[in-house]
């Protein structure tokens, strides 16, 4: 069994620190979710979640189609050429 979380992502620092604890504690994946102005922009979340940690899958949670356009989710879904490979999903 795979377990995660999610986590809304107030500043870049905190979304930093939350991916961090979370690949230090062991989760499969860290999740960030949508919450429009309330929050960072879960894409760019995403972004620095997957920077800051090396084997965490990074998942967004998006819960607007406005603030997920059909482009964004295409480009989510795409494997991207990194090291940070397969470690993407949208939920």
């Amino acid at each position: 069994m795979r377990v995660g979380f999610f986590f809304w992502p107030y500043t870049p620092e905190y979304t930093v620190r939350m991916a961090r604890l979370g690949e230090e504690h062991g989760f499969d994946m860290v999740g960030i979710a949508d919450t429009p102005g309330n929050a960072m922009d879960p894409w760019v979340a995403a972004a620095l979640a997957a920077r800051a940690t090396s084997q965490t899958r990074v998942a967004i949670c998006v819960t607007s189609a406005r603030a997920s356009p059909s482009s964004a989710r295409c480009c989510a879904d795409s494997p991207p050429r990194s090291r940070a490979r397969r470690r993407t999903c949208h939920g």
